[in-house]
């Protein structure tokens, strides 16, 4: 097994951590009849949604050959819309749903809206905060992408 596969593995693993850790927030927020839809209180959970989504980016492109390093490089690092222009380039299939739902939430990742008080202040584009499924099913087929083999590639 070579490096990149071991760090792949942990990155999915810690990503599934993360969308489980969501799933977790969403139900307790059903069990209160509260959205998560424009709801402040429901920040972390867009966060974990978020980080899972970097990491099961990087894992599909570390297993298709892309060196830690390069993902560590300034225009990857956390944007989720370079991650995710880099693994369509590997011939990995996403979805349009997907793309779209990493598209929006890549700035405010990559600018760690949701990590600090950004969030907070009104100053910049509003926070997106999609109904739970749209991103659940993201996560889904990102956490396939990171396959070995996805349609040959």
């Amino acid at each position: 097994m070579t490096d990149n596969v071991a760090m792949a593995s942990s990155y999915r693993m810690t990503a599934v951590i993360f969308l489980e850790s969501a799933k977790v927030l969403n139900r307790a927020f059903q069990d209160k009849g509260e959205s998560t839809v424009g709801n402040w209180r429901a920040v972390p959970f867009y966060y974990l949604i978020s980080h899972a989504a970097e990491l099961f980016l990087k894992c599909a492109l570390l297993k298709r050959g892309v060196s830690p390093d390069d993902l560590k490089s300034s225009s990857l690092r956390h944007s989720l819309e370079n991650l995710l222009r880099e693994l369509l380039k590997k011939g990995v299939p996403i979805s349009e749903p997907c793309s779209q739902s990493l598209l929006r939430l890549s700035h405010q990742h990559e600018k760690h809206a949701l990590r600090y008080t950004f969030v907070w202040v009104d100053d910049g584009p509003p926070i997106f905060t999609p109904e739970p499924e749209e991103l659940f099913s993201m996560l889904d087929e990102l956490l396939m992408a990171g396959r070995i083999a996805t349609y040959g590639v």
